[in-house]
């Protein structure tokens, strides 16, 4: 819970009993999460999307867009500025305020990324890719071409255009020396069969949030298909990964699909208060042209049908009970929503 309204216009907001520093006083605002459990603040600042002419994407629409560019501070020296792409993707950049670098995740359009490290003030130095599709490592090459000493960080276990520094489950790197940043990756097979998570924390900061750099693997409210996997992929990825995440870490995912995620998990759990109020609250931002990112982790174990195979609720919904086939029957029924 947010502690004193007024913190959060003088840069400091307290939440779950920590201290998260605003990086623009004068402009921050608050935005309550509708399950009352978290709140965080952001930075909002217009950006103006525009149309792909005659570009045709294999991935499903949203029927809504952003127009608004966020700033989450998570922790002193960690921040996330969010940055809508195409028509309903999200790049990401992560910053090291310290050392004023940042690394672009998912920067699928090199011009409205570079423009938000100029606006932030700290140069790019590296990329984060998730996996190889092109609306998300579309924008790799184009940024090497212009940058030439960039570190394209990309999944060893399939092709990422513009790959200079190929990393696997189990590696832990720095994308800046030095920096307070340190970057945990996560091998998530399912979507496509080398798809990465990205855990970042401030090193050495004890207590502190993290940030998860989810791509398609997990969005607000619902998964990616199972392009390259199945249900039992799936669910060794939530078991063995995600659930080994600490519920407060922030989670940054790839596409604003989070309405239409939760207009289906209310079919599965109409009686969900929490998920009705987080439908009702991610309809409100929409409205406003305003992200629905980040979530946390908590949050979706309370409302996120994938991630709650174990539960009565959704067993019934689906007339399933080993974790496998309940997985498998949502991600059928929500593939043709």
């Amino acid at each position: 819970m947010l502690l004193g309204g007024k913190s959060a216009f003088q840069g400091v907001v307290v939440w779950a009993g920590k201290r998260y520093f605003t990086t623009n006083r004068s402009t921050c605002k608050t935005v309550f999460s509708p399950c009352k459990h978290f709140s965080y603040s952001v930075v909002f600042r217009a950006n103006r999307l525009r149309e792909l002419d005659n570009r045709e994407l294999s991935v499903s629409r949203s029927l809504h867009r952003c127009s608004f560019s966020s700033t989450c501070s998570i922790s002193e020296n960690l921040q996330v500025r969010t940055i809508p792409v195409l028509r309903d993707n999200y790049a990401y950049l992560l910053i090291d305020k310290r050392h004023k670098v940042a690394a672009a995740v998912d920067p699928v359009e090199p011009t409205k990324v570079t423009r938000a490290a100029e606006e932030e003030g700290v140069s790019l130095v590296a990329v984060l890719t998730t996996h190889k599709h092109w609306d998300h490592s579309g924008g790799n090459e184009e940024l090497l071409e212009k940058y030439s000493s960039l570190k394209i960080f990309g999944s060893k276990y399939e092709i990422v255009p513009g790959t200079t520094h190929r990393v696997g489950q189990g590696d832990i790197f720095q994308f800046y020396s030095p920096s307070c940043l340190e970057v945990y990756v996560y091998c998530t097979p399912c979507h496509t069969r080398g798809h990465l998570l990205y855990f970042v924390k401030e090193r050495d900061a004890i207590g502190s949030s993290a940030v998860l750099f989810s791509g398609d693997t997990l969005f607000i409210g619902g998964c990616g298909r199972f392009f390259e996997g199945d249900s039992n992929d799936m669910l060794q990825n939530i078991e063995q990964v995600i659930h080994r995440f600490p519920r407060n870490t922030f989670m940054f995912c790839g596409h604003e699909y989070t309405l239409k995620n939760l207009e289906f998990a209310l079919q599965m759990e109409p009686h969900n208060q929490i998920l009705k109020e987080k439908y009702d609250w991610a309809k409100k931002q929409l409205e406003l042209g305003k992200c629905t990112v980040p979530s946390t982790l908590e949050e979706e174990f309370l409302y996120n049908p994938f991630l709650r195979y174990g539960e009565a609720s959704i067993q019934q919904a689906v007339q399933q009970s080993e974790p496998a086939k309940v997985l498998a029957e949502l991600r059928k029924r929500k593939d043709v929503f």
